[in-house]
C-alpha cells in the first residue's frame, strides 16, 4: 500500500471504531423496521406469516398502525414493502451473517446486571438477535466507509495530505455524520455509493477513461435503487458531462466520442431505472410515480415559501444543518476559493448542493423522521459542501482562521456527543 491508502486505511479505522462503540443500536424508526423487515424476507425467503396473495397490501404487516390499509395489492410476499431493494439488499448480507454465523444468538437475553438502563435491556432482548447484529454493525461501517472514500475524494481536489487528513476528520466528527452513523437509515448507505460513484466520475475527468464513467453510472444508479432522491446528482453530473463534452470538444466536435463518452455515463442509471420500475410492476401491476410529484399535483398549497423553507432547513434550531454542523459555516469562504481555484469544479458541487436544497425546499410536507441530529435528507450533500475546505485550507491562513475552524470543528465533535450519549427513545 502507498503512503495514501495507509493514511486512508487508518482513517477509515479511527471513525469505524469511534462509531461502533458509540453506537448503541437503540434508534431504530419505523422507516428502518420497514426495510429491516423486507431485507429478512429476503434472506429466509419466507414472506409474512399474515401474507395471503391476492388480498395483502402495503403495511398489511401493521395492523396496529393501518388497520385498513389502503396501499396497492401485492403480487409476491417477499416484496410487499415500501421499502427500496437497494436498501434491503444492503441489509440482506448482515442479516445473512448473523443468521449462519449466530454471532449474537436469540438465547443471549440481558438481564438488569448487564445493563443499567432497563428501557434498553428491554429493547435489546425485544427483537430478533439478526435486528441486533445489523443495527450494530451496518450503520458504523457504511458510515466509516463513506469517511474512507470522502478522503480519495477530496484527494482527487489535488489537496495535500495533511489539508485532506484534517477536513475528512472534521467530515467524520464534527458533522451530523457521526450521529447518523447510529443509525441504518437508506440517507447512510446511499451516501457511501454516491461518493464511490463521484469518485470514479473524477477519475474520468483525470484520466478520460471510459471504464471509470461506466463504473460511475452503475454505482449512482444502486444508489438510486437505495435512495430513489439520488437521481438529483445524477442528472446534476448528467449535465455536468454533457457540457463538459462539449468544452473539451469545442474546436472540432468528435460526435461519435462524445456520444459513446455520455451514453457509456447514461446507461447504467437508467437501467437502474428500468429495474425500479419492473420491479414495481411485479410487486403491484403498476408503474411508480414520487409521491411528492403526485401530491403538488393534488393539492399545490402544500408548498412551503421557497425563503421560509430554506432558512428552515439550514439555520433553524430543530433542523438546521448549519446548526447541527457549524463546521460549514465556512462554505461561504471555501466555495469562493474553490471558484478562484477551477470554475467547472465550482459549478458541478453547487449543482449537486443547490439540487437538493431547492427539491426538498419544496417539499416541507415531506419533512418526517428526524430520528437524527438536523435534516436527514442533507445528509448526502454533507460531504459536497466541505470539499472546498481542503482548498481553502491550502492558503496561508492566519492563526486566527485556525482558531476559528478548530473552534468550529470543536463544537461539532460536542453536538454529536450530546446526541450520541442520550436515549433518544
Amino acid at each position: 500500500l502507498n503512503a495514501e491508502r495507509k493514511i486512508a486505511l487508518t482513517l477509515f479505522c479511527i471513525v469505524f471504531v469511534i462509531f461502533i462503540f458509540s453506537n448503541d443500536g437503540h434508534r431504530t424508526t419505523f422507516d428502518e423496521e420497514v426495510t429491516l423487515r423486507q431485507a429478512t424476507w429476503l434472506v429466509t425467503l419466507t414472506p409474512h406469516p399474515d401474507f395471503n396473495l391476492g388480498e395483502s397490501r402495503e403495511y398489511f404487516d401493521y395492523p396496529e398502525l393501518f388497520p385498513n390499509p389502503d396501499g396497492f395489492i401485492c403480487n409476491i410476499g417477499i416484496l410487499c414493502s415500501p421499502a427500496t431493494i437497494g436498501h434491503s439488499i444492503v441489509e440482506a448480507p448482515f442479516i445473512f451473517l448473523n443468521e449462519n454465523l449466530n454471532i449474537i444468538s436469540e438465547d443471549d437475553i440481558w438481564g438488569s446486571n448487564d445493563f443499567d438502563d432497563q428501557h434498553y435491556v428491554w429493547w435489546r432482548n425485544s427483537i430478533p438477535s439478526n435486528a441486533v447484529f445489523m443495527e450494530l454493525f451496518m450503520g458504523p461501517l457504511f458510515s466509516a466507509l463513506s469517511v474512507f472514500l470522502f478522503f480519495f475524494v477530496i484527494r482527487s481536489f489535488d489537496v495535500t495530505l495533511k489539508n485532506s487528513i484534517i477536513v475528512t476528520l472534521l467530515y467524520g466528527l464534527s458533522t451530523i455524520t457521526w450521529a447518523y452513523s447510529q443509525t441504518s437509515l437508506n440517507s447512510v448507505v446511499v451516501v457511501t455509493f454516491l461518493l464511490l460513484g463521484f469518485l470514479f466520475f473524477r477519475k474520468y475527468q483525470k484520466e478520460n477513461s471510459i471504464r471509470n464513467l461506466i463504473i460511475s453510472g452503475s454505482v449512482l444508479g444502486f444508489a438510486f435503487l437505495t435512495r430513489t432522491d439520488s437521481f438529483l446528482i445524477i442528472g446534476v453530473m448528467f449535465l455536468f458531462l454533457i457540457a463538459l463534452v462539449i468544452y473539451k470538444n469545442r474546436s472540432k466536435l468528435k460526435l461519435f466520442d462524445a456520444v459513446k463518452t455520455i451514453i457509456s455515463f447514461a446507461v447504467p442509471p437508467f437501467i437502474s431505472y428500468g429495474l425500479f420500475q419492473l420491479l414495481h410492476h411485479i410487486r403491484y401491476d403498476t408503474s411508480y410515480l414520487y409521491s411528492g410529484f403526485t401530491g403538488i399535483i393534488s393539492g399545490p398549497e402544500i408548498f412551503t415559501p421557497f425563503p421560509i423553507a430554506l432558512f428552515g432547513l439550514l439555520f433553524s434550531p430543530g433542523l438546521g444543518i448549519f446548526v447541527f454542523s457549524p463546521i460549514l459555516f465556512l462554505v461561504i469562504v471555501s466555495f469562493s476559493d474553490l471558484y478562484k481555484k477551477n470554475k467547472g469544479d465550482f459549478i458541478l458541487l453547487l449543482g449537486i448542493v443547490l439540487g437538493y436544497l431547492i427539491f426538498y425546499s419544496q417539499f416541507v410536507i415531506y419533512w418526517h423522521g428526524l430520528s437524527g441530529w438536523s435534516a436527514r435528507y442533507l445528509l448526502v450533500v454533507i460531504p459536497f459542501l466541505l470539499i472546498p475546505l481542503g482548498i481553502t485550507l491550502g492558503r496561508k491562513l492566519t492563526k486566527r482562521s485556525f482558531i476559528i475552524i478548530f473552534t468550529l470543528g470543536a463544537i461539532g465533535v460536542f453536538i454529536n456527543i450530546i446526541y450520541v450519549v442520550q436515549d433518544v427513545n
